[in-house]
């Protein structure tokens, strides 16, 4: 996509879309308005996949950063709609995919909801079974915020840092490796370990680019941290 110049990619629909694609989790807020926009342009075409690739993406970007819940719901309520209305018209592919994610939008904020947790382990499941990396670390992170939702910090530990363990030097995993250290802070910090904390807030921002959108978070947390250590 890089080859192409801005302003091509700016005036094509189909090189801005992949272009969004590629970018969503570094500048979600822009990202997120454009892809909206894009929604009504394939509709009009009849580009059902197109369409369902864009509430997927936006599901797992809202999941990311943690929207608020009466952003998450609109967005929710928008993916079933459109499913009820184009379901039969997608791949089984693109179907399963947000079929998966949007029982973790509905559910978004209910961490004592047993079904919003089953919900979780299903869209893992189905993640593995499609070999979709995004939603698999997506469904991960769903679930490792609901553990720290419940307090069980040791199970969500453990889960985050086996996920942790499985990208080696993928550098198109390194916004996950960013937020599960953001996570894993959090966990060291809620269970008096600040030293950890900072430590693994230090290694999240050693994988984050000047020009990570999440990045700010991380260093908040390292002043939060550093000040806790201070008293």
């Amino acid at each position: 996509l890089s080859m192409f110049p801005e302003f091509l990619r700016r005036k094509d629909p189909y090189l801005e879309f992949y272009g969004l694609i590629a970018d969503n989790l570094y500048h979600p807020y822009a990202t997120k308005r454009k892809l909206l926009k894009l929604l009504p342009f394939f509709e009009e075409r009849g580009e059902w996949n197109r369409q369902a690739t864009i509430y997927s993406v936006l599901l797992q970007n809202y999941f990311f950063y943690q929207e608020n819940r009466d952003a998450v719901d609109s967005l929710a309520r928008s993916t079933s709609e459109f499913l009820e209305r184009s379901g039969d018209r997608l791949d089984e592919r693109k179907r399963r995919l947000l079929e998966a994610l949007l029982p973790l939008g509905e559910g978004w904020g209910n961490t004592e909801d047993e079904e919003t947790f089953e919900a979780a382990l299903r869209a893992e499941e189905t993640s593995i079974q499609l070999h979709d990396n995004e939603s698999y670390l997506c469904s991960r992170l769903v679930l490792a915020r609901k553990y720290i939702g419940r307090g069980d910090f040791q199970a969500a530990r453990k889960l985050l840092t086996r996920t942790l363990n499985g990208f080696g030097d993928d550098r198109y995993g390194k916004p996950y490796v960013s937020l599960i250290s953001f996570y894993l802070g959090d966990i060291s910090f809620y269970t008096g370990d600040i030293h950890a904390a900072i430590r693994e807030v230090q290694e999240g921002l050693s994988n984050s680019s000047s020009d990570f959108a999440f990045r700010p978070y991380l260093e908040i947390n390292l002043v939060i941290y550093n000040l806790y250590l201070q008293k």
